[in-house]
């Protein structure tokens, strides 16, 4: 183990990361775990921004803007003083040796996509409303791509296509037929056949005489009701109602589900009747939330059971994303007492140590549902998409 190594490991400070920075050191995973472990000032995360800038170190500069956006843009905040004035790209003049704004804004941008996806989409709650128009809208697409991406892999990793339904087996059997998939054979079931019958010689079988299990092209419906009430604040929590949303999205037929936002009123972002809402259009109602006003859920609750009387699906799952200080809480708990006798599934999905727990289980009981607690939005996908591949 080298010198340098062994700093790192023992005191991940400031001067450390700076001499790896100098040193060309580019590996974003290990600036980043520096960076995030070193409690680094906004003052020193710009120093590192702007040497990284300077010396044209793309993973380095991608690593300060996980933890900074600003001070790996160059843009004002940070507690530094402004270096935009009035608008991006308006500085006074240049810094020697440092690239031009755009320069650097590309190679921070460029770095930015060397970390996790989940962290991106917290960035963007967090900086959209501290950004030039041009530098916003940037961040604004890559957050929506990333956020696709997720959902994508996350449905294709985790759960192949299971949650399109994809082939389910039933409890009934049926004599084998040529062409059958030789692995639904019953072996059990063909036994007892076979016995029933008096056949205890099992040397002389025909291909009819095996019995396999019958098997349906499974289907589902979700719904989505997602809080954005003055409580849910927090790009931790917006996070987490967007991610739980594409998370699922890709793993169901696309025009089998909904999507509503509540807070005081209710936003429709999509109803299952809508056949023609495309999932870009969804993932940007979704970024472009803005939590705020009271909480009250009722009516999210109703536009969910109305939408269920709209599809076919054999399974029907109602994800309630809040942390669950409802106003209506008795409304809401009357609500869904419907669905169980519907075969509605209920997933209440709140923020870890942040959401009122007694209220959560009182509602989770009248549904028959569970409570699936998130501690970080970087848990999320495996974790809803786990529970909801009954």
């Amino acid at each position: 183990m080298t010198e340098e190594e062994i700093l790192e490991l023992i005191n991940p400070s400031f001067e450390v990361i700076k001499k790896l920075i100098e040193a060309g050191v580019n590996d974003f995973d290990r600036l980043h775990n520096l960076m995030s472990s070193a409690g680094l000032s906004p003052q020193q995360l710009r120093q590192l921004g702007d040497l990284a800038a300077q010396k044209g170190n793309q993973g380095a500069l991608g690593a300060v803007a996980h933890e900074d956006l600003h001070a790996a843009l160059g843009t004002a905040g940070s507690g530094m003083n402004q270096r935009y004035g009035r608008g991006y790209g308006q500085q006074s003049g240049p810094v020697p040796g440092m690239p031009t704004d755009k320069d650097r804004v590309d190679m921070a941008f460029g770095g930015l996509l060397g970390g996790p996806a989940t962290n991106i989409i917290k960035i963007w709650y967090t900086y959209r409303d501290q950004l030039p128009p041009e530098l916003k809208q940037r961040l604004l697409e890559i957050a929506k791509r990333l956020l696709i991406d997720l959902g994508m892999r996350y449905a294709r990793q985790t759960m192949g296509s299971s949650m399109l339904g994809g082939i389910q087996e039933s409890t009934t059997v049926r004599p084998f037929r040529i062409g059958d998939d030789i692995d639904l054979i019953n072996l059990e079931e063909t036994i007892d056949s076979l016995l029933s019958q008096g056949r205890t010689n099992f040397k002389v079988i025909e291909t009819s005489d095996f019995l396999v299990t019958e098997t349906y092209m499974g289907h589902r419906a979700f719904y989505w009701a997602l809080d954005k009430s003055g409580s849910m604040d927090s790009p931790k929590k917006l996070g987490m109602l967007a991610i739980s949303v594409m998370a699922g999205l890709y793993g169901i037929k696309k025009d089998d589900f909904g999507v509503a936002l509540f807070d005081s009123t209710t936003h429709i972002v999509k109803e299952i009747a809508q056949k023609t809402v495309a999932i870009e259009k969804v993932a940007a109602d979704l970024l472009e939330a803005r939590a705020g006003g009271g909480t009250g859920g009722q009516e999210s609750i109703r536009l969910a059971l109305r939408n269920f009387e709209d599809t076919k699906a054999k399974e029907k799952i109602f994800i309630f994303s809040t942390d669950m200080y409802l106003s209506d809480q008795k409304e809401c708990e009357d609500l869904v007492e419907r669905m169980k006798p519907l075969d509605i599934k209920m997933i209440l999905l709140v923020p870890t140590n942040e959401h009122n727990p007694q209220a959560a289980r009182a509602l989770a009981k009248k549904a028959h549902g569970i409570v699936l607690d998130i501690d970080s939005i970087d848990e999320l996908p495996a974790k809803l998409l786990r529970v909801t591949n009954y």
